[in-house]
């Protein structure tokens, strides 16, 4: 029903029509395809409460005030949600940390900061929660690991280690508690900047 639901809307016209004659009813599409197709379904009541968490995980993040923005795609991996789902729910957020992100140095600045996260990462995530070395440690080997300079091995390993805090269990669980699974397809219709509510 959900996906009937968004080709009628999407092709314009009433599932009433649709059913009753689907061949003279579809036609070309009104607009061209775009990204948001690939997630026009209603997310699932899980799916839904993932994509409020990873976006409350974002402002947490950007709360903390790191020194290196990752991709923003670097960052919600571990959520498994669609980028243009969280777009869709806060765009404010979303578009504020990629233009950030873009402006932190040119491709080769980029790359390099990106090795070394992804360094700094790596060797976080051998250590215990609670028994990370010190951070410039960590920083002195991701500099050698990925051969960035230690400044740039520092910005990055602050940043893992910010994202480390912004993902943490107890952040996740939080997030969940708050926005029950069974309450979550309410809260992504109602705060989808493409919701239909406004068309009627």
């Amino acid at each position: 029903m959900r996906s009937l639901i968004n080709l009628c809307a999407v092709q314009g016209v009433a599932v009433n029509e649709f059913l009753a004659a689907p061949r003279e009813t579809s036609g070309s599409f009104l607009f061209e395809r775009w990204g948001g197709l690939n997630y026009m379904p209603l997310p699932t009541p899980r799916q839904a409460q993932k994509i409020y968490v990873a976006r409350q995980c974002l402002k947490e993040f950007l709360r903390l005030r790191p020194t290196y923005l990752p991709p923003i795609s670097l960052f919600l991996r571990p959520f498994n949600v669609q980028l243009l789902a969280i777009r869709d729910v806060d765009d404010e957020a979303y578009d504020f940390y990629e233009a950030a992100h873009f402006i932190q140095g040119d491709s080769i600045i980029q790359k390099r900061l990106q090795a070394a996260f992804l360094s700094a990462k790596s060797l976080m995530s051998t250590e215990a929660s609670g028994s990370l070395p010190a951070l410039d440690w960590i920083a002195a080997r991701v500099a050698g690991r990925a051969e960035v300079a230690l400044a740039l091995a520092e910005h990055a390993t602050r940043s893992a280690a910010l994202v480390r805090q912004a993902q943490a269990e107890e952040i996740v669980e939080r997030y969940e508690k708050e926005m029950p699974a069974d309450m979550a397809v309410d809260w992504f219709v109602q705060n989808r900047r493409c919701s239909w509510s406004g068309t009627s």
